[in-house]
C-alpha cells in the first residue's frame, strides 16, 4: 500500500488549501512521498538545525500520527529519536494547521 493511497481519505476530509503552508526553501520536505529510509535531512527550529540526520523508518502511522525515525550520522544517542511530522510542516496538524517554525531539509 502506497503512501499516497493511505492519505487519500484523509486529505479528502481537510480543506486543500495549501497557499497558507509556511515556505522555508526549494530544500524544504513538503510531503511523506519525499522521504525514504537511509536519506539524510536535517531537522530546523526557527533559526537553528540538528546536525545531519539519517532516515531509518518511516514515514508511519502510529496511534494516529505520522512519524519517523531519524539516527545520527556520528553515532549520537541524543539525535537517534522518534519525531511526529506534523510538528515539522510536512504534514498538517489535528487542528489542520501547518507548524509555521520548524521544518525538515533534504540534504
Amino acid at each position: 500500500m502506497s503512501v499516497a493511497s493511505v492519505l487519500k481519505p484523509k486529505a479528502l476530509e481537510m480543506p486543500l488549501n495549501l497557499s497558507n503552508r509556511p515556505r522555508f526553501g526549494k530544500r524544504q520536505i513538503q510531503c511523506l512521498d519525499q522521504i525514504h529510509k537511509d536519506q539524510l535531512i536535517r531537522i530546523w527550529d526557527g533559526d537553528i538545525h540538528s546536525p545531519n540526520l539519517v532516515v531509518g523508518r518511516g514515514p508511519y502511522k502510529e496511534n494516529g500520527d505520522w512519524k519517523l525515525d531519524v539516527r545520527s550520522r556520528k553515532n549520537s544517542d541524543f539525535w537517534n529519536r522518534t519525531i511526529l511530522l506534523a510538528d515539522y510542516s510536512v504534514i498538517r496538524n489535528n487542528s489542520g494547521d501547518w507548524n509555521t517554525v520548524n521544518w525538515l531539509e533534504k540534504i
